[in-house]
């Protein structure tokens, strides 16, 4: 198989060798996330077939950023059979509408109108000219399935590759990276948290390596030193034990910790509440973003069971309320990231109170 792809991680389990007995036995679901390259059709396939060989489950996740819906269409209709892939215009977007970045593949994106785009189609580049890439990227045909996108608001590619490996919470703040889970949580696709952003971790995750060639440990140092020249501030060395360490999680026991902990839990659990949060959705969403207010509403379910989300991007006061834009309610807030239960600056309010900035809003709809 190694002819195919790489293979970035297997969780919860061993394909081969000695963990066979110990996978076929278990009988839990095998998540197995590839490096795509392209390869042959068949290897989805395989892999797909060995866990039915073994009891297992096996589900197949392209880390790819192609923006190639073919990956995720049936072998059968000319794609390559992958279970889920990375969606990474959903990243950039939602980084970009909360800390303005325009650095490298950010260029490519303003923020909120972007990821009302993502919310609605998965993909924002499909077949659109990049910026950033100097070509036209990604493909429009055939749509690609919500529910068949890893989203995620941080990941080890977005945080290691910073300079610093800063995390979103130290870039743009607590109520920022709140918000970015709120977003990431409710979305139609299937979320990925980054490790410690449930407990607001500030621990950056800069690049690090243990190379035993000094060579090639001096060529990385070159590379890395190249890549973030036109930005301030130097990164720290990849090969110093320090960066490693400086990566490294703890328990975080602090009132940030236990409020985001909090969020996620009630978060999770309206995810599995509403049938409009449901995924795979049976109502495509209705993303709209509005400049003048900087406020995102994304519509799910239908008109009898609709739930809005509600991003508000504007910092500081005196932006127009959220209610000037929604659609016709009457609505009720129930999960607000601004809220005082998660350390936020207000109450749970009504959909027609102003909206404090960044923040995500869950709203039902009430009879009137």
């Amino acid at each position: 198989m190694s002819r195919y792809a790489r293979f970035w991680n297997v969780y919860d389990g061993c394909l081969g060798g000695a963990g066979r007995a110990g996978a076929q036995s278990a009988g839990r679901t095998v998540a197995v996330v590839v490096d795509s390259d392209g390869g042959a059709v068949d290897f989805t396939d395989e892999l797909h077939a060995l866990g039915r060989a073994l009891g297992r489950e096996v589900v197949v996740i392209a880390e790819s950023a192609d923006n190639n819906s073919l990956l995720t269409a049936p072998t059968g209709n000319g794609g390559r059979g992958f279970d889920a892939q990375w969606s990474e215009d959903f990243h950039h977007a939602l980084h970009v509408a909360l800390t303005g970045e325009q650095h490298g593949y950010y260029r490519d994106y303003t923020g909120g109108a972007e990821l009302a785009d993502a919310f609605e189609h998965g993909f924002v580049y499909r077949g659109r000219y990049s910026q950033f890439r100097g070509h036209q990227y990604g493909r429009a045909q055939p749509p690609v399935a919500l529910g068949r996108l890893v989203v995620f608001g941080q990941n080890h590619d977005q945080v290691g590759n910073r300079p610093r490996g800063d995390r979103l919470i130290a870039l743009a703040g607590f109520e920022a990276a709140k918000t970015a889970l709120a977003c990431t949580l409710l979305a139609p696709s299937i979320p990925l948290l980054f490790m410690g952003e449930e407990q607001a971790a500030r621990t950056p995750f800069p690049y690090f390596v243990r190379h035993s060639d000094p060579d090639l440990v001096e060529a990385v140092r070159r590379g890395r030193a190249a890549e973030f020249a036109d930005l301030p501030g130097e990164s720290p060395d990849p090969q110093a034990e320090s960066t490693f360490l400086s990566a490294v999680l703890t328990y975080e026991d602090t009132p940030e910790a236990d409020a985001m902990r909090a969020l996620c839990r009630d978060l999770i659990a309206l995810r599995r509440s509403p049938p409009a949060l449901r995924v795979p959705v049976s109502v495509a969403p209705r993303a709209t973003w509005d400049e003048a207010s900087r406020l995102l509403t994304v519509a799910l379910g239908t008109s009898a069971e609709e739930v809005l989300l509600v991003v508000q991007f504007v910092a500081g006061s005196g932006h127009p309320s959220s209610s000037d834009v929604l659609p016709d309610g009457p609505w009720r807030v129930v999960c607000d990231s601004a809220a005082a239960e998660y350390l936020g600056p207000t109450s749970l309010g009504n959909a027609s109170d102003p909206q404090p900035a960044p923040s995500a809003q869950l709203l039902v709809k009430t009879s009137s």
